[in-house]
């Protein structure tokens, strides 16, 4: 979190005030879309910013179910698209998407 220290008197006392501010969150870099060769690997990449920082999930929408960031012995049906998720419970997920060719052998 972001805090911002304000300190004043009143009746010749000081007081401290503490203020931490929460942001939502924003993709700042996403994998263009990727294509890779049966049976490769490949990264996909997705970094967030926020305040508290996002958790990070990648998901392959014909299925929605979570994958990891690397995806190895890519096959054919592999190739479609998939969504970086990044939430930090502050407004709206940040969502992207990038879509994985694969070239067949």
């Amino acid at each position: 979190k972001f805090f911002m220290y304000r300190k004043f008197r009143l009746n010749s006392l000081p007081h401290t005030h503490l203020c931490s501010f929460e942001v939502p969150p924003n993709i700042t870099e996403l994998s263009g879309n990727q294509t890779v060769t049966e049976g490769g690997n490949i990264t996909l990449k997705c970094l967030a910013e926020g305040k508290p920082t996002p958790n990070i999930t990648w998901a392959r929408l014909s299925d929605n179910s979570v994958v990891n960031m690397t995806l190895t012995g890519i096959r054919r049906q592999d190739a479609q698209e998939y969504k970086c998720t990044a939430d930090n419970g502050i407004g709206s997920p940040a969502i992207g998407d990038v879509w994985i060719v694969v070239q067949c052998e």
